[in-house]
């Protein structure tokens, strides 16, 4: 049970580690958020990619947590669809998608399970 909460902790210390990172690399690519006046009503530019850095800090705990290599290799179809989940994101942030593609992607990644 302790060891659950260690990654868990890893995952958590490493996504906060990162996170500034990404955000820096997403204002320098112009993957921000910015405020108009329909629906947005934050302040100043927003980076984007945030689901970037949570996805690689789970993919760090979730191989340090496999004690094997035949674990890692069962768990391949999940990084695979979840990686093709946050790309359909990163995608969807930087050329806003419509619904339809971003669901036929979710479809897709469904289908690598």
């Amino acid at each position: 049970m302790y060891v659950h909460l260690l990654y868990a902790a890893v995952a958590f210390v490493t996504t906060r580690a990162i996170s500034p990172v990404f955000a820096l690399k997403a204002v320098q690519n112009g993957l921000v958020d910015r405020p108009d006046t329909d629906r947005k009503f934050h302040q100043g530019c927003r980076p984007l990619v945030g689901g970037l850095a949570i996805y690689a800090s789970l993919l760090l705990a979730g191989v340090h947590a496999v004690s094997s290599f035949d674990a890692l290799r069962q768990l391949v179809p999940y990084f695979l669809s979840s990686l093709a989940i946050v790309s359909i994101g990163v995608l969807d942030d930087r050329f806003m998608l419509r619904s339809r593609h971003k669901l036929l992607g979710q479809f897709i990644a469904v289908g690598l399970l």
